[in-house]
């Protein structure tokens, strides 16, 4: 899937990060910060980046997998 970073909340011990998801257009979120295994895929990730890789870890609940291939769309 693909969406667009719309914000990043940042925490003591991780950021969530809120995104916009262009396929069903509703907001999926997940969780990740710099002692977590994934960090190195979405440290550079900011606000307004486009970003493709992503799939669900629990649909109903919209979560995304914060281990998907996560890579920016130019």
């Amino acid at each position: 899937m693909e969406g667009k970073v719309i914000r990043i909340v940042e925490g003591e011990k991780f950021n969530t990060f809120l995104i916009w998801l262009k396929e069903s257009g509703v907001c999926g979120r997940t969780y990740t910060g710099a002692t977590y295994r994934n960090w190195e895929s979405w440290r550079d990730i900011k606000v307004g980046d486009y970003i493709g890789g992503l799939a669900w870890k629990d649909e109903e609940r919209k979560i995304l997998d914060a281990d998907s291939p996560v890579h920016l769309i130019q």
